[in-house]
């Protein structure tokens, strides 16, 4: 298998924690040859994370490592796979953390149809956004106290 690798690092949103990463594409070549997988996979992209975390508590810094694969349909370069995975995060920090921590969708204790919910919360976030809203908590609060801030939202 062909391989290229490349470095790219990034300081998280969060000042408790640093990560350094390493992208590294091997081409399939004939590994995948007689499989369903052959016309599909054309590389492996493997991405390993060497995350240091800082308690808060202690000021002590912990070391996490670990991997991604990505099977992928194209051989591109490593820098464009590097740049694609990088382009993601914040759609993770924006999105998924926010529902995660802002709206408790972790937490949500409904068992019956859990995905009408989280659906209601995607537009919910989304309504904020297209009227720029900035801090997505304080709004959300001030809303359940006040129901003329949520009815003045443009696209209701």
């Amino acid at each position: 298998m062909a391989c290229r690798s490349s470095r790219f690092s990034r300081q998280r949103l969060d000042p408790l924690a640093f990560v350094r990463a390493r992208a590294t594409v091997y081409a399939a070549g004939s590994a995948l040859d007689g499989t369903p997988w052959s016309a599909l996979i054309a590389a492996i992209v493997c991405v390993e994370r060497d995350t240091l975390l800082r308690s808060a508590a202690t000021g002590q810094w912990t070391r996490r490592r670990e991997a991604s694969l990505y099977a992928v349909p194209v051989m591109l370069s490593v820098q464009t796979f590097a740049s694609a995975i990088q382009n993601h995060w914040p759609i993770e920090n924006r999105s998924h953390w926010m529902r995660d921590v802002t709206l408790a969708d972790d937490a949500s204790l409904i068992r019956v149809n859990p995905g009408i919910m989280a659906r209601l919360r995607s537009h919910a976030l989304n309504i904020a956004r297209a009227n720029g809203v900035k801090n997505i908590a304080h709004t959300f609060w001030t809303a359940a106290i006040d129901p003329d801030v949520i009815l003045a939202y443009k696209g209701l």
